[in-house]
């Protein structure tokens, strides 16, 4: 976490792709969680959908009990 607090972020070999729902490890750092942008063309379209957005914010309450 150091690195973080000195604004420098550790490499993440390799590179994540990203993906709704998909989570990326930073060693000694924080999971990132990817999620759709809630925007007017993902929600009218149907990229992004009530349930995915739930399922999102459900994974994300995960990882952060799993840091307590």
């Amino acid at each position: 976490m150091q690195g973080l607090q000195s604004g420098q972020l550790p490499r993440v070999p390799p590179r994540p792709q990203f993906g709704h729902g998909a989570v990326a490890r930073i060693p000694n750092g924080p999971a990132l969680l990817g999620c759709y942008h809630v925007s007017q063309q993902n929600t009218n379209t149907g990229k992004l959908t009530p349930k995915m957005i739930d399922a999102v914010l459900q994974r994300a309450k995960e990882l952060i009990d799993e840091k307590a």
